[in-house]
């Protein structure tokens, strides 16, 4: 354990938060366990001397969630194991192993799992959060296939959870987020046959945006193996100038490479704009594991991040996300639309879509002379959207903003029902929950 007054303190504190943009808040000590059986006694210590407890995985929390001013961080970096057991089709992963381990083990067996998109984030805080992950209308959400986890209780104690162990503090893990009040140490994963996957990524004049962004909501009528995303966002062009765009890029999952580029080519042909394209560019075999998020988000730039979810007005929505790129203050800066579509028999978890649609809003700059106009541009986009917002997501929206913003990531029912377990396995609050609420 390291108190604040030692040189590894200052490092690990640093190092908790991916971001540039490091929050000025400061735990007393910070421990980083090398092994999980060293979390049991961290925790009981913790407890014993009144400390709250703040916990971190992979750093990837935009805020800094982790990061709290007093108590410990408990910091599950170095918990990286990963076990496959290929033959009954699971794995055991713990929190501080990012998308990108996860996919190198479960590669080489032709197995899958819905990762992210970005293949450095910690997979704690990703499952935790619920997981918005590859192929979602056939896989869904990541904690549709989580089957247990080992967690240790705010007093020390060491649970196992599912269904039938602990069933409501297993319904809490599965898209609670920081809410969640234990700590997972190690999550138990249903994994399933790979597809191959192909994409097509397609750029479009950014003016194209209002009318793609209507014309992806009708991806449901296609093959369910079928993924649209839209990015809007300023590209580097041949010359190496930024233009403005709008890029459509659609994936494909099916056994074969071919069928797998043939969904993708089916979907991208028939955008409403297609005459209008300016460049496409195909990716016959997209593996795994080496997804472009290592390109795509590069750590310690500086980001500011929110998002939203929104079940109409569409036209009105890719108008606002057009308006804003025109007038972003960093050419860096993009706005992801991706939708959320889902098989409709998925299981009872506290991870909610509100909305069909997730606008999620990266401001991504450099200079720290930058950060209010940068910050303000995130702040009149959502104020823009705000009158069509129908929720918003626990594992990516800027929960510091208001104290409102936790509750509006579930309906009234989960609300509740979270807020009851919460309150009966950490009455106290001993470990830090929501960024508003502390």
């Amino acid at each position: 354990m390291y108190q604040s007054n030692s040189e590894r303190y200052v490092s690990l504190r640093e190092a908790a938060v991916w971001n540039g943009v490091v929050p000025d808040r400061f735990p007393d000590a910070i421990a980083r366990p090398g092994d999980r059986a060293e979390v049991p006694a961290l925790v009981a210590d913790a407890s014993r001397e009144g400390k709250r407890i703040a916990v971190k995985s992979g750093g990837h929390s935009w805020r800094g969630a982790g990061l709290r001013d007093g108590g410990l961080l408990l910091d599950l970096g170095d918990l990286d194991r990963v076990e496959v057991l290929p033959d009954r089709e699971l794995a055991f992963v713990e929190p501080g192993a990012t998308h990108k381990v996860l996919a190198d083990a479960l590669v080489p067996h032709g197995l899958g799992f819905p990762i992210g998109h970005c293949p450095t984030v910690g997979l704690g805080g990703y499952l935790l959060a619920g997981g918005y992950g590859w192929n979602p209308r056939i896989w869904g959400p990541a904690c549709w296939s989580v089957v247990g986890l080992d967690v240790v209780d705010i007093a020390g104690g060491e649970l196992h959870i599912s269904a039938d162990e602990h069933p409501d503090l297993f319904w809490a893990a599965r898209g609670g987020g920081s809410g969640f009040p234990a700590i997972a140490t190690r999550f138990h994963l249903r994994v399933q046959p790979l597809p191959r996957i192909a994409s097509l990524r397609s750029d479009y004049p950014l003016a194209s945006l209002a009318e793609l962004t209507t014309w992806s909501s009708s991806q449901e009528q296609l093959p369910p193996g079928t993924e649209i995303s839209l990015i809007a966002h300023r590209p580097l062009d041949d010359e190496g100038r930024r233009v403005p765009a709008a890029t459509v890029q659609a994936s494909g999952f099916a056994a074969t490479p071919d069928d797998a580029m043939r969904l993708a080519r089916n979907a991208s042909d028939a955008a409403p704009a297609v005459d209008l394209r300016v460049a496409q560019r195909a990716y016959p075999e997209v593996a795994l594991n080496d997804l472009e998020g290592e390109g795509a988000w590069v750590q310690g730039v500086r980001y500011c991040v929110d998002m939203c979810w929104v079940d109409s007005r569409y036209d009105e929505v890719g108008a606002i996300c057009e308006r804003a790129i025109e007038n972003a203050p960093s050419e860096k800066s993009r706005i992801v639309l991706a939708w959320g579509f889902a098989p409709p028999d998925g299981p009872d978890v506290a991870q909610t879509a509100n909305g069909k649609l997730t606008i999620n809003l990266y401001a991504i700059w450099d200079d720290p002379a930058d950060d209010d106009r940068n910050e303000a541009w995130i702040r009149w986009i959502m104020a823009e959207l705000e009158p069509g917002i129908s929720g918003f997501y626990v594992g990516e929206a800027d929960l510091s903003v208001s104290a409102d913003r936790p509750r509006r990531c579930y309906p009234a029912d989960k609300w509740e029902r979270l807020t009851e377990i919460r309150e009966r396995y950490d009455p106290e609050r001993r470990k830090y929950g929501y960024l508003s609420e502390d």
